[in-house]
């Protein structure tokens, strides 16, 4: 491994703004505290559910529903330490997508409530402006504050808690649907079983929050591998964090996350010009993890998980015909309402407030129910929305003369671009971790590329 000092490069000479020169590491945004707020905004979000249905399970009231909102308040909270120094090129580069894309949105939800007032779910509406216009402002303007977090710190703490939901992830699976480590936030349903075992769903209120935490877990895995080449107990953790979020997919018994987490793992490995040494490297870890686990006689529970995902592969719908967006179906809705039918009317938590039962309302389909409630002109502003992120990160990666970095925004970009498509504007996790990761990785770029900044590179 060879090891040299970047500093001035002229990647960063070429893109940096003559505004940062004057005032960049004099005014450092506090580490401890940014990185404090982070690090607790993602816990509450994977601790959110473990509260709701133990802790406060005999709860109906408001209270119940504050773990909800905790973590967004605790990443909302960055933006109350003084911001160091004024966007970046990254950021700049954003905000270009996003006033477009949050102006479209904005007009789209604004008609649609207009001209369906009957219609406006307001529950709903406060959700669907948590996801669509809240949470991508917060993630722009937590940028600048971001920029000292270390970002290996984060992935520690995601793989630990990836870890302890795989553990309990694991009872769950083996154990009864009345059992108590089974309950879902609300009483009104019994854990889902597939043949003879429980859908896990770990610390969180049903099973979607743990199929993306598995996929999280998985990315977190792979930011500790690109920083374990100086410290190989990272790159430990990295393997041990990257197999506990497979194997939590594999405990949801769900195909898409599993998919994706190994996605990104392949994705991990082209991301490296070591591709056969990194492959070596991983197949050795995983070899001696299988080779305990027959020591201590868990490999039949590996096998047994493994078939009945299979099983309900086999089951279930084509995977093709799952994951193909719905644009026929997309392009009718439009045509019947173009201008939407009622803001915040497709949000689950909506039509629960309403109705009193947790179901979708009409539709399934992401985009289709972005329709339903912003009509054309919020389509596109979400599709302008995503599209700037993916390609702010496209950007970033492309920029950044930190290697570890630069693999860790490529992994990254393969999990953000799937929870973008799959469902991000009506999964508060999903959501959550879209922008906070996409605004944590962004910040790090923007920050390996101020003048001045010296930055180890692994070649």
């Amino acid at each position: 491994m060879s090891e040299l000092a970047y500093s001035h490069s002229p990647v960063a000479s070429r893109n940096a703004d003559p505004r940062l020169e004057a005032s960049t590491l004099p005014k450092r945004v506090p580490r401890i505290g940014a990185e404090l707020i982070i690090l607790s905004s993602i816990a509450l979000c994977v601790l959110d559910g473990a509260i709701r249905k133990w802790l406060l399970r005999d709860d109906e009231g408001f209270l119940k529903y504050v773990p909800y909102f905790s973590k967004d308040v605790a990443f909302a909270i960055l933006l109350f330490i003084p911001r160091p120094i004024a966007l970046g090129d990254l950021g700049r580069l954003l905000w270009a997508f996003l006033k477009v894309g949050l102006a479209f949105c904005v007009v789209g939800a604004a008609a649609s409530a207009v001209f369906n007032l009957g219609s406006v779910n307001f529950v709903g509406a406060a959700l669907s402006i948590r996801s669509l216009i809240f949470l991508p402002v917060c993630a722009l303007l937590a940028m600048s504050r971001l920029r000292e977090v270390r970002l290996h710190r984060v992935a520690l703490l995601i793989g630990a808690l990836t870890l302890i939901n795989a553990g309990l992830g694991t009872l769950q699976y083996s154990s009864s649907k009345d059992d108590p480590i089974n309950y879902y936030a609300s009483k009104q349903y019994e854990a889902v079983m597939f043949e003879e075992s429980v859908r896990a769903m770990g610390t969180f209120p049903y099973i979607t929050g743990f199929g993306t935490l598995a996929m999280v877990g998985t990315w977190a895995g792979t930011v500790l591998m690109n920083y374990g080449e100086r410290r190989r107990w990272y790159f430990a953790a990295g393997v041990i964090t990257a197999l506990a979020g497979i194997w939590c997919a594999l405990l949801s018994i769900s195909r898409g996350p599993t998919i994706i987490a190994v996605a990104i793992l392949i994705a991990w490995l082209l991301s490296s010009r070591k591709l056969f040494q990194n492959f070596l490297r991983l197949s050795i870890f995983a070899v001696l993890l299988m080779v305990l686990l027959f020591a201590i006689g868990r490999a039949s529970l590996i096998e047994r998980v493994s078939d009945t995902l299979l099983a309900r592969n086999e089951a279930a719908e084509d995977i093709e015909q799952r994951l193909t967006p719905p644009i026929g179906e997309v392009i009718e809705l439009i045509g019947i309402v173009p201008i939407g039918a009622g803001f915040g009317s497709e949000q689950v938590g909506g039509v629960f407030a309403e109705t009193g039962v947790m179901s979708f309302r009409q539709f399934e389909s992401q985009l289709s129910r972005i329709v339903m409630e912003t009509g054309a002109l919020g389509l596109i502003g979400f599709l302008v929305t995503c599209t700037g992120l993916i390609v702010t990160l496209y950007r970033a990666q492309r920029d950044t003369p930190d290697i570890p970095l630069r693999r860790s925004i490529v992994t990254g970009a393969v999990l953000i671009f799937w929870l973008l498509y799959s469902n991000v504007v009506f999964d508060h996790v999903a959501s959550f971790f879209v922008w906070s990761i996409a605004s944590l990785l962004l910040a790090k770029a923007e920050a390996s590329l101020l003048p001045g900044r010296v930055i180890a590179v692994t070649t």
